[in-house]
């Protein structure tokens, strides 16, 4: 066998070698990132039951830790500061707020925010209380963190309700001005209402309760907020 030969058999012996070793990699990565996803599942449940009860300043890291069974060097190391793995839970909740959205885009506000109030009062029954639950501490919260209204405010202003909304202002229906703030505005007051029928196990309004909810918005608007000032 020449010289060459035997260089060229080597050659693709180690090349042979090395794609084992790459896929031998390529599994570990995998498995690690299969494990990574059940603990970061586990740690932002756990967060958002822990924010959703005690508002931003009360909660821990430590207390989320040990509810996700993890160490909280891992939460650190996963999700940074408190303050980041909030945001990683409001991204994660305004998701459920994005779904509720999705409709029949002729339809007007009034018809879309209908869609969404028995949306939510589906998501109430199929156990999503703990994500409304979150939403509307986070809405009520004077120490939420500024990451909350931007996520809340992006994801609204990019919606197809968004439109709605200033169509409705075009019209004169709704108060003129931010839409954000009047959904915002809307959206505690239905978490509010749907959450205390349910914990106090009644009945939920009609669909077109919330009607007075705008009406009222249009009142409170009239007036600069003194804390705005």
């Amino acid at each position: 066998m020449s010289k060459n030969k035997k260089i060229k058999q080597n050659e693709v012996k180690d090349v042979i070698i090395d794609r084992q070793s790459v896929s031998t990699v390529e599994t570990n990565e995998l498995t690690k990132k299969e494990r990574r996803i059940i603990s970061d599942e586990r740690i932002l449940s756990s967060a958002v039951e822990e924010f959703a009860t005690k508002g931003y300043s009360d909660a821990s890291l430590l207390s989320i830790a040990k509810k996700a069974g993890v160490s909280v060097g891992l939460v650190a190391q996963n999700f940074g500061c408190k303050e980041l793995l909030f945001e990683s839970v409001c991204k994660r909740n305004l998701q459920i707020l994005m779904l509720a959205q999705k409709g029949n885009k002729k339809a007007d506000w009034k018809e879309r925010l209908s869609e969404i109030i028995s949306k939510f009062k589906t998501d109430v029954q199929k156990g999503f209380v703990v994500e409304l639950e979150f939403m509307r501490t986070a809405l009520c919260s004077k120490d939420t963190p500024d990451a909350f209204n931007e996520n809340f405010d992006s994801r609204f202003s990019e919606s197809e309700l968004c439109e709605a909304f200033k169509k409705g202002q075009r019209k004169g229906e709704i108060v003129k001005g931010n839409p954000g703030d009047v959904y915002r505005f809307f959206f505690k007051t239905v978490c509010n209402v749907i959450l205390d029928c349910h914990e106090n196990s009644v009945p939920f309004p009609e669909k077109e309760w919330f009607i007075a909810l705008i009406l009222k918005k249009k009142r409170i608007t009239s007036k600069p907020s003194q804390s705005q000032n």
